[in-house]
C-alpha cells in the first residue's frame, strides 16, 4: 500500500521517520536505475493517462461527495481531460524533447573542434502539494511533467477534500510501484513535514501565505521550489469591445466552480458610464447559464463553511465601506449560508481599495467593478499592486491591446476570453512576483522538472593550455581572440 496511513494524533517524529523512508527508497531506486530511458517515461506517463479513464466515474463521485455537491460535467472538462491530455500530449513529444541539444559554440571554439551540448537529466524525487479546487487537474498535469522529464514523485493531496485524496492513493497503488510514484494521506501535520523534506524539487499550488511558508520550509535544504499562488486577476473591458461578448466570456472563467479557481477573473475594470450596462448583461447572461442555483447541480458550492464565513466577512466589509451589493439571484431564491455552501454570485459597485475584497483574493462568486476614463488609470492601478496570476483584456483596438500587454506584468493573459491560456498544454503556465515563479504545461513541465546539463567536449586542440600559467602576453591575447572581444 503506497499510501502513509492517517492517525488521529499522528506522532510528527514517526511521520516524519515514514516520510523520509519512502522519499529514501524512491531516491535509491532513482539513482540506481541506467538513467530514464523515453520507453519507461512513456509507459508511466501511458499508465498515468490510462488510471485517469478507468477511475473516471469514482474521481466524479469523490469531488461531489467533497463539495456536497458538483457537476460531473464540469468534472471532467476541467480536471480529468485536461490531466489525461496532459499526459497524451507528453507521450507524443516526449522523444523529442529529452534528446541532447547541440549549442552553438563562439567560432574559435568550434574551429578548434569542440562541441557544446545540453544533457537533458531527471532531477531525481519531486514533491508535489497540490489544493482542493481542482485537485485532479493540479496534481495530475504537474505528474504529467514530472514523469515526463523522467523523475519519481511523492504526492501530498489536500486534506480539505478527504474522500478525493483517499482514492488518489488507491488508485496509484494499483498502478504504480511506491518508487515511482506514491500519494500520502494529508492531514495539517504532515503538510508541513512533507515541505521540509530534502526533495530535489518541490511544486506547491495554493495560497500566497502558505506558499511563503513552503518557499521557507524548503529553503532548509536548498530545494528549488515551483509555486503556483493565484493573486487577483483583473479584467479589461476596453471601450472598444463589444460588451454582450466580454461579459458572457468573461463569466464562462468566473462562474465554474463558484470563482473557486486561481485564474478567476477576481475584479472588472468598466468604461465609465457603461456600468449599468455591465450589470444588466451579468444578470440577464448569469439567468440563462444559472436560472437557478441552489437548486441547480450545475452551480458548484463554497468548499466548506470556513470559506462561506470568510465570504460573509468580504460582504460586510465592503458593505460598511460604502459599496453597493448586486446579488445576480434570478430566481429569487432563500440562501441561508449557516446551513448550506451555495452562494451566488454577487456584484461589488463603488469597490475601493480599502476593502477587504479589492486587497485579498477572492476565490469565490464576489465580483468587484471599478470604473475608468483612460487606460493608463488602469494600467496604472494594476501595477501598483502584487503581479496577478493572468490578466484578461476585452477589445478591438490592437494598439491598445498592445500597451495592455506590454505594460503590465502577469503571470499569463487571454485576449477576449477567459482562463483559456491556461487550457493549452502547447503554452507554459505559471506566476510572477507575489502570484508565484517556475512554469509548467507542455515542454516548458519538462524543463522546469529536468536538469539542463551542459556538456562540453574539447576538440582537437588543447584549451585547457589558455587556463594553465605562465599567462603570457600572447596567450592573454588569444583567449580575448577566441572570446570575440
Amino acid at each position: 500500500m503506497n499510501t502513509l496511513e492517517e492517525t488521529k494524533n499522528v506522532n510528527h517524529e514517526d511521520a516524519r521517520s515514514q516520510l523520509n523512508a519512502i522519499l529514501e527508497k524512491q531516491r535509491v531506486s532513482y539513482l540506481s536505475a541506467e538513467g530514464s530511458p523515453a520507453e519507461e517515461r512513456i509507459d508511466r506517463l501511458s499508465r498515468c493517462a490510462n488510471m485517469l479513464d478507468k477511475y473516471q466515474a469514482e474521481l466524479v463521485a469523490a469531488l461531489a461527495a467533497d463539495y456536497g455537491h458538483r457537476s460531473a460535467g464540469q468534472t471532467r472538462v476541467m480536471e480529468i481531460y485536461p490531466a489525461i491530455s496532459a499526459c497524451k500530449h507528453a507521450i507524443k513529444h516526449v522523444s523529442k524533447w529529452m534528446k541532447p541539444k547541440r549549442k552553438p559554440l563562439p567560432l574559435a571554439y568550434a574551429l578548434s573542434g569542440a562541441k557544446g551540448w545540453i544533457y537533458w537529466q531527471p532531477k531525481g524525487v519531486v514533491g508535489v502539494i497540490s489544493p482542493w479546487n481542482y485537485p485532479i487537474n493540479l496534481t495530475f498535469i504537474p505528474v504529467a511533467c514530472i514523469l515526463a522529464a523522467g523523475n519519481r514523485a511523492m504526492l501530498k493531496p489536500s486534506r480539505f477534500t478527504p474522500r478525493t485524496s483517499e482514492l488518489f492513493g488507491e488508485m496509484i497503488s494499483k498502478t504504480f510501484d511506491e518508487t515511482e510514484l506514491v500519494c500520502v494521506a494529508p492531514t495539517s501535520d504532515i503538510s508541513r513535514i512533507f515541505s521540509e523534506l530534502p526533495f530535489n524539487h518541490l511544486i506547491f499550488t495554493g495560497s500566497i501565505s502558505v506558499g511563503s511558508q513552503v518557499m521557507g520550509a524548503a529553503a532548509k535544504n536548498l530545494v528549488p521550489v515551483t509555486l503556483e499562488l493565484g493573486g487577483k486577476s483583473p479584467v479589461i473591458i476596453g471601450k472598444s469591445a463589444n460588451m454582450e461578448q466580454a461579459v458572457w466570456r468573461m463569466l464562462s472563467g468566473k462562474l465554474p466552480n463558484s470563482g473557486q479557481t486561481c485564474i478567476s477573473p477576481d475584479y472588472v475594470f468598466v468604461p465609465q458610464g457603461k456600468e449599468e450596462l455591465f450589470i444588466d448583461i451579468v444578470n440577464h447572461a448569469t439567468a440563462e447559464i444559472f436560472p437557478t442555483v441552489r437548486a441547480n447541480k450545475e452551480y458548484t458550492p463554497l468548499i466548506n463553511q470556513k470559506q462561506v464565513a470568510r465570504i460573509q466577512g468580504y460582504i460586510q466589509d465592503a458593505e460598511e465601506k460604502g459599496a453597493k451589493l448586486i446579488p445576480v439571484n434570478p430566481a429569487n431564491e432563500e440562501f441561508a449560508p449557516e446551513e448550506d455552501a451555495c452562494f451566488p454570485l454577487t456584484i461589488v459597485l463603488n469597490a475601493t481599495e480599502d476593502m477587504l475584497v479589492m486587497q485579498e483574493e477572492i476565490f469565490a462568486p464576489l465580483l468587484p467593478v471599478l470604473t475608468y476614463r483612460n487606460i493608463e488609470e488602469v494600467i496604472q492601478f494594476i501595477n501598483s499592486h502584487g503581479r496577478p496570476l493572468a490578466l484578461y483584456y476585452f477589445g478591438q483596438d490592437e494598439a491598445e491591446k498592445e500597451v495592455v500587454l506590454s505594460h503590465t506584468t502577469s503571470g499569463g493573459v487571454t485576449v477576449n476570453g477567459s482562463i483559456l491560456h491556461a487550457s493549452s498544454d502547447a503554452l507554459p503556465f505559471g506566476g510572477v512576483g507575489a502570484s508565484g515563479m517556475g512554469r509548467y504545461h507542455g515542454y516548458e513541465g519538462f524543463v522546469e522538472f529536468s536538469h539542463p546539463k551542459p556538456v562540453f567536449e574539447q576538440g582537437f586542440i588543447d584549451l585547457n593550455q589558455f587556463t594553465r600559467p605562465p599567462f603570457t602576453e600572447q596567450k592573454v591575447k588569444l583567449v580575448k581572440w577566441f572570446l570575440g572581444i
